[in-house]
Parts: C-alpha cells; sequence; structure tokens
C-alpha cells in the first residue's frame, strides 16, 4: 500500500495505520517519525491511541484527538495520516 503525504506544517509529519474503528472510536496503532526541525527528529513507537470520529465523508473518516488531533482515515485502503494541528 502506498502512504501518500498530506501536510499541515512541513514539520509535523505523522504517518499512522488504523487497527480498527466502530461508529464511535478508532483504534490506531503507529510507527512514527516527527521532524520537529532540520536538524532534530523523535522517532515514536508503536502504540494505539482513541479518537472520537468527527466527520465521515464517502472516502475518508476524520478522526478527532484531544490537542486538536485530526487523523484522516482513507476508507479504501485504511491507511491514513495523524496531522497535529498547532494552534
Amino acid at each position: 500500500m502506498e502512504n501518500k503525504s498530506l501536510y499541515i506544517k512541513e514539520r509535523d509529519k505523522l504517518l499512522i495505520k488504523v487497527r480498527s474503528f466502530n461508529l464511535k472510536e478508532v483504534h490506531v496503532g503507529y510507527k512514527a517519525l516527527i521532524k520537529e526541525s532540520y536538524s532534530h527528529s523523535k522517532v515514536y513507537e508503536q502504540c494505539s491511541r482513541v479518537g472520537v470520529i468527527n466527520k465521515i465523508t464517502p472516502n475518508h473518516i476524520i478522526v478527532k484527538f484531544e490537542s486538536d488531533v485530526l487523523v484522516l482515515v482513507k476508507r479504501k485502503d485504511i491507511e491514513c495520516l495523524l496531522l497535529e494541528l498547532n494552534g
């Protein structure tokens, strides 16, 4: 499966894979690399997050986590991108 990149800010990119979801919650497991600057980055181990579905479209499910973190789930292949919104 191919992952496509979607950026809010270039330095805030986090790829995740959905484990399972129902009508109210999405359980995701992810291995991620967040670039905090050009010279520094953090690697996160696989773990799970639970979010609430924010919006459902024919092709995507948008999930919201605490701190305004959104997950865009592609319904076709269950791959998604976690977008950290720094507000």
